[in-house]
Parts: structure tokens; sequence; C-alpha cells
């Protein structure tokens, strides 16, 4: 009785794009265990590959080239047209059933069917592929099984060039850094809008940019800063405290939910020389945070969605947003604060409270306050197009 030894590895030709050059490299290794799934036997025929193995209900497999792959020693595994798998699928289960660790299927994208596409994909989650190294290849690009079936399973997508490479290229290319996409461990992306600012409007009146939400106020805020250092305000300590993650809840370490704001104001008072006792409680008591975001102004084609009493209008003055569940940290105190600073400088505010059937959106403001413990106060200047890529005010 002979004894053959178990393939190390398997290449299973399907039916959809194919290159030859590929398919003679891949399949060229010595040892490997080729296997044809119906009518991609064909093809590794003409391109002079081989094939140890043909399976499937070989309904595509012209009756000449099944002579020719008999005559040259394939072994044939017929299936009936009955079946529930893939031809592509009956061609894994026999590089598994060989033991075969390391799998390479090649033509199983691009193919005149869309349906067998996704299907060639979704075999890389069969279950009897776990612990083995299986891929689809077409061209530059690799779909690789990930993980087991049952656990986190996922496909990666390798292609050319990868993001990796797309990073360290951009980094090149900017002068930031000579590295290479192997040097990249880790990395933080965001997509966003680069087209500049500009003004619009038949008096100038409306500015078009992204991200105005926020950035509108935190350029604000800074300008304040630099503005009352420069006057000579009297003696305080001026804070702006700019936070990330803010549209996904501000739960991180950098967020308005984390230590930042309480941590800076502790290490700023025990930094004080001959600071007074209990000096940061003393300052909190004193203090006025000043939540400052954006507010949603009335739109002409959609005033309904306002309560007629509070319909803030882009450039009629910064919006004081209350609400008494607290969505909004404002309260008569703060209100009343902030709405006489204003008179000092002679702006009339705006006032706005969400519909009572409409859910209220939410700011830092609640937030940072119950962190910090200081008196608030909610206010935004208004705008339209509010999360959009390109916003109005």
């Amino acid at each position: 009785m002979s004894h053959r030894a178990t393939p190390p590895a398997a290449v299973i030709v399907a039916d959809g794009r194919l290159d030859d050059a590929e398919l003679l490299r891949v399949a060229g290794v010595p040892g490997t265990l080729v296997i044809g799934a119906d009518g991609g036997a064909g093809r590794a025929l003409r391109a002079g590959v081989h094939v140890d193995l043909v399976v499937g209900d070989l309904d595509s497999l012209d009756g000449a080239d099944l002579d020719r792959l008999v005559a040259a020693g394939s072994d044939v595994t017929r299936a009936g047209r009955d079946k529930d798998e893939s031809d592509t699928e009956l061609a894994l289960l026999a590089a598994i059933d060989r033991g075969c660790e390391r799998i390479v299927v090649l033509g199983a994208l691009g193919g005149p069917r869309l349906d067998h596409e996704l299907a060639n994909l979704l075999l890389l989650a069969h279950p009897r592929l776990d612990d083995r190294d299986v891929s689809i290849v077409d061209g530059a690009t690799t779909v690789r099984r990930i993980g087991t079936a049952d656990g986190p399973g996922v496909l990666g997508l390798e292609g050319a060039p990868g993001l990796a490479e797309l990073v360290a290229s951009e980094l090149r290319a900017a002068g930031t850094a000579s590295i290479d996409a192997a040097d990249l461990l880790g990395w933080d992306l965001m997509a966003y809008d680069v087209q500049p600012a500009c003004v619009a409007g038949a008096r100038g009146e409306f500015i078009l940019a992204p991200r105005l939400d926020n950035l509108a106020s935190c350029h604000a805020a800074l300008c304040a800063l630099l503005d009352a250092a420069a006057a000579g305000a009297g003696r305080a300590t001026r804070v702006v405290a700019l936070y990330d993650h803010e549209e996904v809840g501000s739960r991180s370490a950098v967020g308005a939910a984390g230590p930042l704001l309480e941590s800076a104001l502790e290490r700023t008072v025990a930094g004080f020389k001959d600071g007074a006792p209990q000096g940061l409680a003393r300052a909190v008591a004193r203090s006025l945070l000043v939540s400052a975001d954006m507010a949603h102004a009335v739109h002409p084609n959609y005033a309904d969605k306002h309560e007629p009493d509070h319909r803030p209008v882009v450039g009629g003055g910064p919006v004081i947003k209350v609400n008494a569940n607290q969505s909004y940290a404002s309260d008569a105190e703060t209100v009343a604060r902030f709405a006489a600073l204003c008179a000092d400088v002679g702006v009339r505010p705006q006032h706005f409270v969400t519909r009572s059937d409409v859910a209220c959106g939410s700011t830092i403001g609640p937030i940072a306050a119950a962190q910090v413990g200081i008196r608030t106060v909610d206010l935004g200047n208004p705008m339209l197009s509010m999360h959009s890529c390109r916003e109005l005010a």
C-alpha cells in the first residue's frame, strides 16, 4: 500500500477573474495540491497547470477539457446538481479533508455573477476553516480570514497600497517623518472637509464652513482669553477648556466626563504660593462656567420645529439655552449673570427652550458642572445645518 504525504498547501482555482502568471506562480510551489472548482479546472488546464483534483457538478466545465484532465491524471469528484454547497465550497472542504493547513483561492472574485462573488467571500467564515490559513487572492488584493467561527472573526483586506502605506506616504510627502509602513504601529485617523470657509449671502452676512460646531466657540473663547489679558482685566484665574469627544458622549480621559478640568484647577491652586485653606472650593463658589456651544437657529422652511416664542435667528445674538431636565446647565442665577454681561456691552441675547414633544440635545455644560461644581450657563451662536459637512452661521 502506497503512502502519500499530506500536502502542505492547496490552491483552489475557481472560474472568476484569473491571472495565468499568478496561477503559475502560486500553483508552481512543489507539493502544492491544485484543486479545480468546476470551470476553474479548465482555466488551470489551459494555463498549463496540472490539476490534482476536479470537484463540482461540472456544469461549467467543457467536456473536452474534462477528458484532457482525466487523461492527465486528475481525480474527479462529481457532485449532484441538487447540492447545497457551491463548487468552491466543495473544493475548500476537499482541501480540508486532505489535511491542508494553508489554502489559497484564486478566481473567486470578478466573475459574471455577483452572488457567486459574495458567496465566495462568505466562505471564509466557514467553521471548518478554524486554525487554517485561508485567503482569497485577486491580483494585489488579498482577503484573509481572521479569528474563529465561535469568536470575533473578521475578514482582513490587504490591498495595494494598504492604509498603512498611504499614511506613511502622506507623512513622507509632508516632510513630517521618513518612515515605512512597517514602522506605523497605530494611528487615529479622521475624515473631514478640507474646503476653505467662505462668506455668502446678499450682503455677505453668512459664513459657510466645516466644523463651525464647535470651532466657532473655541475661537471666540481663545480670543476672549487673549483680549482679557491685554485689557488688564481684574485678578482672576481665567481658564478655557477645549474638550475632545463631545459628539460621542464625552466619556474619555480627555472628554468633559474625564478628570482634565478638575485636575488642572486643583494643580493650579496647589501651585499658588501662600494659597488660602480650601482655596479651590472657595474659588469654585465664586466662579462662573460658560458652556459655549452652537445653537439651532430657526429654519424658515421648518419653523414648526421650534417653540413659537423660542426661535433664534442667525446673526441675532448669542442664544441662552435652558432645559428643565438639565440637558442644559443654565439656571436662573447664571442666566441673569450672563444677560447682565451682555447688557454691559450692548448685546441683546436670544433665548431657546426646545419643544416639549421633541428630544433635547445636550452639551458638555451639565457634565462639566457636575464634575467640578461650578455654576454654569449654556449658550451658543445660532446656526443652520448643524452637524452637516458644511455648516452655516
